[in-house]
Formats: C-alpha cells, sequence, structure tokens
C-alpha cells in the first residue's frame, strides 16, 4: 500500500509525534491546472491532505466521489522532507495602561 511507513517511524525519540511526510488528492483539470480536492461540510471546507497513510482509504472513497461528480482527474500525491519556513508564537500585548509606564 501507499505510505508503508508505519506511525512508529514518524514518532521522534522524545514520544512526540511529528509531521515529516504528507499526502494529497489533487484534482488536475483539463487545462493542466492543479488544485487540491476538498470537500464542503457544515460551511468548512476541509482539503484532502493527511499526515497519516492510515487516513488515505477514506480519503480515497471522497476523492473518487469527486471524480465521479467533476469528470476530472485526480492524483494522490506524496510530499516527504520537511522545512520549518516560519514558526509563529504567541504575541504578548500588555493593555494600555501598563504600556505609559514603560517610558
Amino acid at each position: 500500500m501507499v505510505g508503508e511507513e508505519s506511525e512508529e517511524k514518524k514518532v521522534k525519540d522524545d514520544g512526540i509525534f511529528k509531521v515529516t511526510e504528507i499526502y494529497m488528492y489533487v484534482q488536475q483539470s483539463p487545462d493542466g491546472k492543479e488544485s487540491v480536492v476538498t470537500i464542503l461540510d457544515d460551511n468548512i471546507i476541509m482539503p484532502c491532505i493527511t499526515a497519516s497513510d492510515k487516513a488515505l482509504p477514506k480519503l480515497r472513497k471522497i476523492a473518487q466521489a469527486h471524480v465521479d461528480k467533476t469528470h476530472c482527474k485526480v492524483a494522490l500525491l506524496h510530499f516527504t522532507g520537511r522545512e520549518e519556513m516560519e514558526v509563529l508564537e504567541e504575541i504578548l500585548v500588555k493593555p494600555v495602561d501598563q504600556m505609559m509606564f514603560d517610558r
């Protein structure tokens, strides 16, 4: 099966799961443009993307339904490697009355 790497290999020595690969279903339109297959559920857009190969059978059913409805080709893509492009952290903002005393 696609994604033979076990979940154990994705867990670092400290026991924390780390995303090291991504699977996604991508629609290929007749003009060659690609877009991630998504589903709309309760006004929430959910892309068919997962970091776990265990979720692929469920996503495959969604992707096949998309193909049947749109008649567009859909491909399963597998991306490996990890590069942190940016890390966002909480920004603590002082209340206005406290900022006046920082001068």
